[in-house]
This record gives structure tokens, C-alpha cells and sequence, in this order.
């Protein structure tokens, strides 16, 4: 199992409810929404293995720029500085020692 845990907008963590773009908890977030003011943004996510998170490991895509999954080893954020105006589709996926595949994740 993969989950989005924690969005990170220009610096500060979010909470749900403080705009009309991120009502629910990241956790439960189809779609977000924002503007120019809210980069860098950063979105955190891990999958349950909490026994041995290092064994995890975790890829990602924005299907808008291409079909490359790039490699994140063991991290369990990604960071945008400076993605051009547009609707964005982010895919994650994770792994474990064992190389038990979880679902993809959407946002």
C-alpha cells in the first residue's frame, strides 16, 4: 500500500482545509490545484513496510513529460521548483526487498 502523506507548499507543510484546492488530507486528494506563488512545492508519500523503510524503494512519473519512471532509491519525496503552467499527472510506485510491487499511485 502507497499513500501521498504530506504536500509541502513554498516551504510550509499543508493542512487540510486551508484552501479551496486541498480540502481533504493529501491522503485522500485526487486532484490539486495550485499557483505560481505555491512553488517549491514538495509531495511526501511511503508505503507500509515500517519495520524496514530503508528497503523500500520508490519511482515516479509526470505522464505530461514523458513515459521515463526516474529512480528515487529510498527517498520518499519529490520536489518541484519550476514545472511550466499546465495539468500534470503524477504517478508513484513502490518497492520493497523483496520486490513486491505496490499499486500505482495517482495525484
Amino acid at each position: 500500500l502507497l499513500n501521498f502523506t504530506k504536500l509541502v507548499l513554498n516551504s510550509r507543510e499543508t493542512n487540510h482545509g486551508i484552501s479551496k484546492t486541498i480540502v481533504k488530507q493529501i491522503t485522500f486528494e485526487s486532484e490539486i490545484i495550485l499557483k505560481h506563488r505555491d512553488y517549491p512545492f514538495s509531495i511526501y508519500f511511503s508505503s507500509l513496510n515500517f519495520k524496514y523503510p530503508k528497503s523500500n524503494s520508490y519511482k515516479y512519473r509526470i505522464t505530461k513529460l514523458g513515459n521515463e519512471w526516474i529512480n528515487l532509491g529510498d527517498e520518499n519525496k519529490i520536489s518541484f521548483t519550476k514545472l511550466p503552467p499546465g495539468k500534470y499527472t503524477l504517478e508513484v510506485e513502490a518497492s520493497n526487498s523483496f520486490n513486491l510491487r505496490t499499486y500505482i499511485k495517482t495525484i
